[in-house]
């Protein structure tokens, strides 16, 4: 019995468990739910561009049959839903698929399943899809076969996209904008993805971009670009050479590479006379001689009617539609002859340096024997020779570098001079010349558009002070006609502008000054009525004060000097009158030192150091003026140099330079001492009306500046050519 009823209740509870895995077909049944879906995904979904197929599965009906099953749809930011389904179904579980049509191309949808029954709707996952954008891309082929008028383009279509093809073709741009539109008929495409067409009426050397254009009902494809540039079109020469040269006539040949992109109108040889250094014959304006071309592409012709010591220039030509083409070198004929043949370059080839001026020619021919000398005359008159010149140099042919040039340099030429120079060959056969070559010599004195002084608020003015400080030049104080100055001006070589600086403590003028390193020291000076005992040191725009003058060391236009940390004033005027006297100041120490006697009274005169040596004098043209040197610390000692010239003037300013010391008069005459040779020369006059003038050196550049009080010239002065 117990046997009977375990087999009832395992039957029970099989019965029971089935019926709670899948119930029965009744409606009426009460545990039925809404139906169950698989998990949608991207997997579920196939794109184009207006169309997505979209497939789910129904898990359960769950109790009650799916009678309705499909799937929403919705454009993304709306809130309008499509929906595609099936419905009256008979068997609504399991897999099921639904094509959605007339999609916008390029565009976000929402898209989700769902299924029915009567005891509800089930919504699977949603996914947002973006339709395929429909439109394909197509590559610009590389330009090929280029000439002067025309090209051939291409393209490739990579991505056919969705849709039929409307259009193909290229858009053509000339310099940066639409120059056409050309259409392809599809039908002549090699294959279905390749296209070619060849641009015709194209200019030449022009710059050109081409853009391969597919359509389809979406749109233009994507595509890229090609550049290219037109060819010139004109024909390309090769060598040019000579084949042989007679005392009348010359051969030469040439060669034709390529006819260019229009057949030749004419080919051959241009020459002329070398009239100017780069001249070049042309074949409207020189001598011209057509030839034929042979299988090749040689031409030649003979050059006739040739002049002695003449050179002559040819080239090769060609001529087609698109213009004419020379050949790259030239040649220089010069006809043969028995005595030598010898010709000076063009003045631009000429060297000018520091007075010297290095010119250059070549022996284009010995003639019939080795020529055996070389004489290059100069000259300031217009023909130089043998029997009328300022200077020559012999050269002997062994001096000739391997292409029988030559280069002489002629020394201490003056500036802003025009010079004539020839060069002589002599051979057994006799002596022959070159042809007179001209050239002038750089300007020893030029204002060169230097700012001026006088101009907006700067006055003129005498009696000033000047010195310089690393790369600018001052002009302190100074006589302005109805007043005294205390103004203090600086001019800087690399902007060329006067600036104002921070001006002096007091109005005065005849200030002495000396520099060293980067500081200035200035001492005493005048007002109309009375010396000033004031001193001070300028460094950076500030003004230092210094131990005043005392006493009858108080003096205007004394020469000043800087040597071992002491500075010393030398001569000047006391009470008027030029005094012999020297005060040293203690720079350390700030203090004031009666030193001695100079050689002789001094008044604004000049004091410079070189090479441990002060030379001192000039100045005022009073009694016994001289010019003195001492040598070392002593400054006791004098040595007196040469005599000072009878007719130079008052001498208050000096610089060294090339170990020579150039000073300027009041009449505006510079004068040169050679350091070396214990002699003086007069040098160039400067110009203008100015009888106060001031030399000085900026960046090893010599400046002269004549200031007066009307008086307003600046200029450089290169003392280089001033011979």
């Amino acid at each position: 019995m117990k046997q009977l009823y375990l087999l009832l209740f395992t039957l029970f509870a099989a019965c029971l468990f089935g019926c709670l895995e899948e119930p029965d077909m009744d409606p009426s049944l009460q545990n039925a739910f809404a139906p169950e879906l698989e998990k949608f995904t991207r997997a579920n979904v196939d794109i184009t561009a207006t169309t997505v197929v979209a497939r789910a599965t129904v898990k359960k009906e769950n109790g009650d049959p799916v009678t309705e099953r499909g799937f929403i749809y919705w454009l993304k930011n709306t809130t309008k839903v499509e929906t595609v389904n099936e419905t009256n179904l008979e068997n609504g579980k399991g897999e099921f698929s639904k094509k959605i049509e007339k999609l916008q191309n390029d565009t976000i949808y929402y898209i989700s399943p769902y299924a029915r029954n009567k005891k509800g709707t089930t919504y699977g996952d949603t996914l947002d899809i973006n339709t395929k954008p429909g439109i394909g891309s197509v590559i610009t082929s590389e330009v090929t076969e280029v000439t002067a008028t025309t090209a051939v383009v291409g393209g490739l279509i990579k991505d056919k996209g969705e849709g039929e093809i409307k259009m193909i073709g290229f858009n053509l741009y000339k310099n940066s904008e639409l120059d056409s539109i050309i259409k392809i008929d599809m039908d002549e495409m090699p294959t279905d993805s390749t296209f070619i067409h060849t641009l015709t009426e194209l200019e030449p050397e022009t710059d050109y971009v081409i853009e391969a254009i597919v359509e389809n009902s979406f749109g233009q494809f994507a595509t890229d670009k090609q550049r290219f540039r037109t060819k010139d079109g004109h024909p390309v020469l090769g060598f040019l050479s000579e084949i042989e040269t007679d005392y009348t006539f010359a051969t030469v040949r040439a060669k034709l590479v390529k006819k260019g992109d229009g057949e030749l109108d004419s080919i051959g040889f241009c020459w002329g006379e070398e009239i100017s250094q780069g001249f070049l014959p042309d074949i409207t304006e020189d001598s011209v001689v057509k030839c034929t071309v042979d299988e090749e592409g040689i031409f030649l012709a003979t050059i006739p009617n040739l002049k002695a010591r003449t050179r002559y220039i040819v080239r090769g030509f060609a001529v087609n539609a698109f213009g004419t083409v020379y050949t790259s070198d030239s040649l220089v004929i010069v006809a043969k002859s028995n005595v030598p043949t010898i010709f000076m370059d063009e003045a631009s080839n000429y060297e000018m340096i520091n007075g010297n001026v290095t010119v250059s020619g070549v022996l284009q021919s010995d003639g019939k024997e080795r020529v055996s000398q070389i004489v290059v005359y100069y000259s300031t008159t217009a023909t130089p020779g043998p029997d009328k010149f300022d200077g020559k140099i012999s050269l002997n042919r062994d001096e000739l570098d391997a292409n029988n040039k030559f280069k002489v340099s002629l020394n201490k030429l003056k500036g802003n001079k025009t010079y004539y120079v020839c060069a002589y060959a002599t051979n057994e056969s006799g002596t022959e010349s070159s042809k007179i070559v001209s050239f002038t010599t750089p300007n020893i004195l030029s204002s060169n558009n230097l700012a001026p002084f006088i101009g907006e608020d700067r006055a003129g003015r005498t009696n000033y002070s000047l010195f310089t400080l690393d790369d600018q030049v001052f002009v302190l104080g100074g006589d302005v006609g109805n007043s005294r100055t205390n103004e203090l001006y600086g001019y800087r070589a690399s902007s060329n502008m006067w600036k104002q600086f921070e001006p002096y403590e007091v109005d005065v003028m005849n200030m002495a000054v000396c520099t060293n390193g980067n500081i200035a020291y200035v001492f005493g000076g005048n007002t109309l009525t009375q010396n000033i005992t004031k001193c001070n040191s300028y460094k950076d725009n500030v003004w230092t004060p210094l131990a005043p003058l005392e006493n009858g060391n108080v003096r205007n236009k004394a020469a000043a000097f800087y040597y071992n940390d002491y500075i010393y004033l030398v001569g000047g005027n006391v009470n008027s009158i030029a005094t012999d006297t020297i005060c040293s100041y203690d720079v350390k120490n700030n203090k004031w030192d009666d030193f001695g006697k100079f050689i002789e009274p001094l008044s604004d005169g000049i004091a410079l150091v070189f090479e441990d040596n002060v030379y001192i004098g000039l100045g005022e043209k009073i009694a016994n003026r001289g010019f003195w040197k001492s040598n070392g610390s002593d400054f006791t000692t004098w040595e007196p140099l040469k005599e000072l010239p009878g007719k130079m003037g008052n001498v208050s300013t000096g610089i060294i330079y090339n170990r020579s010391i150039y000073v300027i008069d009041d009449y505006g005459v510079i004068w040169q001492y050679s350091l070396d040779e214990n002699v003086w020369y007069q040098r160039s006059t400067c110009p203008g009306k100015s009888k106060n003038f001031e030399i000085f050196i900026l960046d090893d550049t010599v400046y002269i500046l004549g200031l007066d009080i009307f008086a307003n010239e600046f200029m450089t002065y290169d003392p280089t050519w001033d011979n």
